[in-house]
């Protein structure tokens, strides 16, 4: 099975990242000649800016969805799902380096009728747990797509939990975002899953979360949460204390509406808006945030989105966007 695939090879910036290597490399010779040390190229500023600071580049996109809503690739980058709020609201996976359609996934005995898959997360051992909002569970599959059961209901929710957005910690641990702004923003499973811890959210001296779409996890344990209908990101410590709130305000670093984060091996934080129709990027590798650039803009050309909703990054840094309105996936290559 094969599914369409729109590519694009981005020969402009390569062409201006060797221009400006070029000149760079010209100033280190005069350097040398000069009698200076001989600098690294990477300890050059300008060269490190050069290195960290530019913008990924989009590659292809996974055509002919319905509307795709919630996305995780495998940490090796072999495998990528995708789910989808319309048609036969299936769980598709793809080989993410090639785009070709390896098969659906489906918890056992739903129909069309009854199950909307949103959010998902991958494990390094290839365990998939997707979010249904219409039954309320987290499903859980094996590395072959066979149903394994549910994720139990955290202790002490009850009626009040409606999981959304679900990621998986370094130690295997999974959290889980709840929709419900009676019950607890998010839960903590522990590693068999046989468990859900809630957090208390009135410890963090924020408020309250108003419909947290989607979580993320960084190498060092640090949660992001986005707070859909607050306007805003919540950058919680390994301790879980709020340590930033990003994206209030106005101007470039202002958010919409965001949904499902990602974070990579660089602490780099990525978030889709919604309304924006961008992905806007932080570098979290401390507690004060800084804004890099977007990614993307409003449209249906290549590069272009209409209401991202979900952002997932592999291990080599390769980026995949849910362009929702546009019933595709993008693939960007940094």
């Amino acid at each position: 099975m094969r599914s369409t695939i729109a590519q694009r090879v981005p020969t402009t910036g390569l062409v201006a990242a060797a221009i400006g290597l070029v000149a760079i490399m010209a100033t280190v010779t005069l350097l040398n000649i000069r009698g200076t040390s001989n600098p690294t190229i990477r300890d050059l500023p300008i060269i490190g800016a050069v290195m960290q600071e530019q913008p990924p580049v989009f590659q292809s996109a996974i055509l002919d969805l319905r509307v795709p809503m919630g996305i995780a690739v495998t940490p090796n980058g072999g495998r990528l799902y995708v789910s989808e709020g319309d048609g036969d609201r299936l769980i598709k996976e793809f080989d993410a380096r090639t785009g070709e359609l390896r098969g659906v996934i489906a918890a056992p005995g739903t129909t069309t009728a009854d199950r909307k898959p949103m959010g998902l997360a991958v494990s390094r051992d290839g365990v998939l747990f997707a979010v249904d909002r219409l039954r309320m569970v987290v499903d859980i599959f094996d590395p072959d797509n066979n149903w394994l059961g549910v994720l139990p209901v955290p202790v002490g929710q009850g009626a009040t939990w409606e999981p959304l957005g679900v990621a998986i910690g370094n130690d295997g641990e999974v959290y889980v975002t709840n929709a419900n702004t009676v019950g607890a923003p998010f839960a903590t499973y522990s590693t068999d899953w046989k468990s859900g811890l809630p957090f208390d959210d009135a410890t963090t001296g924020i408020g309250g979360f108003q419909f947290p779409a989607g979580i993320g996890v960084s190498l060092d344990d640090r949660l992001v949460i986005a707070d859909s209908n607050s306007g805003r990101v919540v950058l919680m410590g390994r301790d879980r204390t709020v340590r930033a709130v990003i994206g209030e305000g106005v101007g470039d670093e202002a958010i919409g509406i965001p949904r499902s984060p990602a974070v990579d091996s660089r602490s780099r934080m990525y978030v889709p808006d919604v309304t924006g129709h961008s992905v806007k990027v932080w570098d979290i590798s401390d507690d004060e945030p800084r804004f890099l650039f977007d990614i993307g803009g409003p449209g249906i050309a290549d590069g272009e989105f209409l209401y991202p909703n979900a952002v997932a990054v592999d291990d080599r840094g390769t980026i995949f966007v849910t362009d929702t309105g546009n019933d595709r996936v993008q693939k960007w290559l940094k």
